[in-house]
């Protein structure tokens, strides 16, 4: 009985140790140099529509578009990137950060991986 409870005990201290990992974990993103955060309740349709989409790397991974007739639904034509043609998916607010440099170039950076992004649903109306 004691080596279980031993044995138990020094599984759950190592579990402690690890980091945890999520669906939906977000990843830290790099403030770009010469670029200042943007609140995205502050943004127009007009300013997301096009935006150019970085992963955590700065590495261009596709656009961003608002749906016409569904306000508020965010839109990532990724397909290239993941090497699935015509795959879009719907982002939430929470899965970007934006940034904005003096020109008035703004950019989205996503706070999920590749592997997460690949996993969201095909948005209707893109395949």
């Amino acid at each position: 009985m004691i080596r279980k409870t031993m044995t138990a005990a020094l599984a759950a201290a190592f579990l402690t140790t690890l980091p945890a990992f999520a669906q939906g974990t977000t990843t830290a993103v790099t403030l770009p140099d010469g670029y200042s955060a943007v609140e995205f309740s502050t943004l127009t349709a007009d300013d997301l529509n096009n935006l150019a989409l970085y992963d955590q790397g700065g590495n261009e991974i596709g656009k961003l578009s608002v749906t016409a007739g569904e306000p508020g639904t965010l839109v990532a034509d990724v397909g290239t990137w993941l090497g699935q043609e015509g795959h879009s998916v719907q982002l939430e607010p929470g899965h970007l950060h934006i940034f904005r440099n003096a020109a008035g170039e703004t950019r989205g950076y996503v706070t999920i991986t590749k592997d997460e992004i690949g996993a969201l649903p095909v948005h209707p109306g893109t395949r």
